[in-house]
């Protein structure tokens, strides 16, 4: 699939315009809390909502339209995105109405091909409530859908911080569910035991590289549940021991290594993967083995993150780094360049250069 070129993002949260921002196979968002990181992957968030036909669950679980809008609705009233890919792209602009929803003032699929003149729009209205992209079935070989709607739903937003008792990933999911890695990790289990029986030297990797984090580890236990054969649980067994332990007896940062590990390594990862501070809770090692799994995933698609530690933009080169500051109160995003650096990187890692405040990536006063 192509890489998404550019977005242009405006009236989103602390986003008050974001235009024509060029995305490379990797970037890493760097800047002090607050300074609007997670709202450009926010955004991300509601895409994907707005593609699965649930942007009025989203809009609501998260507190109405005035969460979504710069400054609130009575300061911004129209939400407005344009994402390129190759030669497709899409837009949309959304408004609130009077209960505090979300609507559609806008919405469309764009087309211009080396061999058109013209390019080609596809208005799919306005008024609506939830998105009018065609659905699967709906979809015409060589369409403009069929080359939008699937790169669309192929942008997918990871986030495994919850590891309390309750999480998904602790709990057994069904055998079943196992065609992609679910946003928070919950059928983890059944996922590795598809890479395990027909990916067995993809499966094979992704173990020996959570050994190198987790030496205690040996391999995991993929088999259904004996009370119930349609369940599986994440299961697994450590060296020396000859019985199996649970989820429960992982630690928050190694259970989280182990789903990126899956995530990076899988075979047929999304077109763009999307991450809100993968590092948390990981000690520098395995944060060091992140980096090196976050230039692979790129490999084969895009990676956006953010990330709050030096140690692992340590690993990048200056123009995978892009810092992220508020100004009068909205979000600015700055790409770095090597030539200005030039002379520091010489003497420090890029990481180094954040802590010392060559880079500003800290709080700024408003």
């Amino acid at each position: 699939m192509p890489a998404l070129d550019q977005i242009t993002l405006k009236g989103f949260k602390s986003i008050k315009d974001l235009t024509d921002f060029k995305l490379r196979k990797l970037n890493m968002l760097i800047g002090a809390n607050g300074a609007g990181k997670t709202n450009l992957i926010a955004f991300f968030r509601l895409l994907n909502a707005l593609v699965e036909r649930r942007l009025q669950n989203h809009v609501a679980k998260q507190g109405g339209a005035n969460a979504f809008l710069h400054n609130g609705a009575k300061v911004t009233k129209r939400i407005y995105a344009e994402l390129l890919f190759g030669r497709n792209g899409y837009r949309l602009a959304l408004e609130p109405d009077v209960d505090g929803n979300l609507f559609f003032a806008h919405e469309e699929m764009h087309f211009a091909g080396v061999f058109y003149p013209r390019s080609s729009d596809v208005q799919l209205g306005s008024g609506h409530r939830e998105s009018k992209l065609p659905e699967p079935a709906e979809i015409n070989e060589g369409s403009i859908a069929s080359y939008v709607v699937p790169i669309l739903q192929s942008y997918r937003v990871y986030h495994f911080h919850d590891t309390s008792e309750t999480a998904g990933i602790k709990l057994p999911c069904q055998l079943n569910d196992n065609r992609f890695l679910r946003p928070d990790a919950s059928n983890l289990a059944a996922f590795l035991r598809v890479l395990k029986l027909n990916q067995a030297a993809r499966y094979a990797r992704i173990r020996e590289t959570i050994q190198l984090a987790a030496p205690f580890f040996d391999d995991f236990i993929l088999e259904p549940t004996a009370e119930n054969p349609d369940l599986i649980r994440l299961e697994w067994r450590q060296k020396g021991l000859d019985y199996p332990l649970l989820a429960h007896h992982l630690s928050d940062g190694t259970l989280r290594f182990m789903a990126l590990t899956v995530l990076l390594l899988q075979p047929a990862p999304p077109s763009m993967i999307i991450l809100d501070e993968p590092e948390l809770g990981l000690h520098p090692v395995a944060i060091e083995l992140l980096a090196s799994l976050l230039y692979e995933a790129a490999q084969q698609g895009q990676v956006l993150a953010s990330t709050q530690s030096p140690v692992l933009i340590n690993h990048f080169e200056p123009e995978e780094v892009v810092v992220v500051d508020r100004v009068n109160g909205a979000s600015r995003f700055n790409r770095l360049e090597k030539e200005p650096l030039r002379q520091w990187l010489e003497d420090y890692a890029l990481g180094e250069l954040v802590q010392k405040n060559v880079i500003e990536a800290g709080p700024r006063h408003e």
